[in-house]
């Protein structure tokens, strides 16, 4: 491409001759060139589909004759940075003379083709990858060339070391879908993609498995198995007076509301179709499917369940507070799978030690939560250790598709899942519902 002070153009195989000099419209002479004006400055470095460099014409700087190829193949794939000095001449050079001059300047050893180096620690999840797209290379170690990097959660203790060792790093592939721990510790011009829709079906699963279980009150009955209790009160037929583990019912005709209702809340919808279950999901911003949280007062108080799927952000934390559990329907079930710091822990307490809601949680606050902590002796609770989205054939999904976000970066296509990186210094104070625009945890 011609650039300001004119460049040396690199001719592929089957470009035509030029036999007259741009500059000047007479034939040139058998084994003469023209010199341009204005000194050359630069030249496009080959590529591989280049099989032959060769000078093989004038444009705005020195012309080599298409003979003098063999010489003029040893700065082949290189970027010239200046060939000469001066005023401006119209005289003839010899073309021996010039590919002399262009052979012993300082030249910047720039590859054929440029390799982009993506950083995955995983290797035994390498062969996922393979083939590789042309020019693509993974490194298992931090590379100060890697420009791509794809980390989990688990990734999280060692991610400081990673990211100092990773000074060209443009982007970061997360293996989940929330990315608070992620964040923080990234440059500001680093962008960031999640792995929404990859656990959704397993996220969704055990949402469904919880509402199920705690609306049929299976923990308890739990409890009356490992103590060999028959509960003849849990069956009207056979009760003699009111079950110490309360009343069971069905949830055909219920209402779950939905906190962030993004892929995975999706899925949950489908999953809950069937069972004659009302969704109502709450999003950052209205849809035909998706209220937001203006309309969450007047939701809470008819709702069976309340499903959190929310991000962790400054503005979500601590959002189930005391004044949100006091406005959900007595002998609701809260349902957590998304973190456990949305949920302010000791308001919790208060409302299961008072027996007014029920929950269930994948996620708690602190996380993991210590032994002899309250919670695990809460009335009415589910606790597991933050494994709703954890079964056997995560990993290899996340991957799968960090391989497709891969190849779209390779071919220069934009990628999917990019997360909104928050201002570190808001002028104005963000509302809850501004920062529910990545509405799925």
């Amino acid at each position: 491409r011609p650039t300001p002070g004119g460049l040396v153009w690199v001719a592929a195989r089957g470009e035509p001759r030029p036999r007259r000099s741009p500059s000047h419209g007479k034939q040139r002479r058998r084994g003469d060139a023209q010199t341009s004006h204005l000194p050359v400055r630069s030249v496009a470095p080959a590529r591989d589909n280049l099989t032959h460099c060769r000078f093989a014409g004038v444009y705005r700087g020195v012309g080599f004759p298409v003979r003098h190829h063999e010489r003029c193949r040893r700065v082949r794939g290189t970027r010239i940075e200046r060939t000469a000095q001066g005023s401006p001449t119209n005289s003839r050079v010899n073309p021996w003379r010039a590919v002399s001059r262009i052979s012993h300047i300082k030249l910047n050893k720039i590859p054929v083709a440029r390799t982009m180096r993506i950083f995955i620690p995983e290797t035994a999840y390498h062969e996922v990858f393979d083939p590789l797209p042309d020019g693509v290379e993974i490194v298992a170690e931090p590379d100060v060339d890697a420009e791509f990097a794809v980390l989990g959660l688990q990734h999280a203790p060692r991610l400081p070391a990673f990211i100092a060792a990773l000074p060209r790093l443009r982007i970061v592939q997360s293996l989940n879908s929330g990315v608070d721990w992620l964040l923080p510790e990234l440059p500001d011009d680093v962008e960031v993609f999640n792995a929404s829709g990859v656990h959704d079906a397993a996220v969704a699963e055990w949402v469904v498995t919880a509402l199920l279980a705690m609306r049929r009150r299976l923990p308890q009955m739990l409890e009356l198995q490992r103590r060999g209790e028959w509960d003849f009160n849990l069956n009207d037929v056979t009760a003699t007076g009111p079950s110490a583990i309360g009343p069971i019912d069905t949830f055909e005709g219920g209402t779950v509301l939905i906190l962030g209702y993004g892929s995975i809340g999706r899925a949950v919808a489908a999953r809950l179709a069937p069972f004659g279950i009302r969704v109502i999901g709450i999003a950052g911003h209205r849809r035909p499917d998706a209220e937001t949280l203006d309309d969450l007062p007047k939701r809470l108080p008819e709702a069976d369940a309340v499903v959190l799927l929310l991000p962790l952000t400054s503005a979500t934390e601590h959002i189930v507070d005391a004044g949100f559990l006091a406005r959900m329907k007595s002998g609701s079930i809260l349902v957590n799978a998304a973190r456990g710091r949305l949920v302010d822990t000791d308001a919790l307490l208060v409302a299961l030690q008072h027996q007014r809601i029920r929950a269930a949680l994948d996620v708690t606050d602190p996380e993991p939560l210590p032994q002899g902590h309250p919670l695990w002796q809460a009335p009415g609770i589910l606790i597991t250790p933050h494994v709703a989205g954890a079964v056997a054939t995560w990993r290899l999904r996340a991957y799968r598709f960090a391989n497709e976000q891969i190849r779209r970066y390779a071919q220069g296509e934009p990628l999917q899942n990019s997360v909104p990186r928050p201002k570190k210094h808001p002028a104005v104070e963000q509302t809850t519902a501004q920062n529910l625009k990545k509405e799925d945890s």
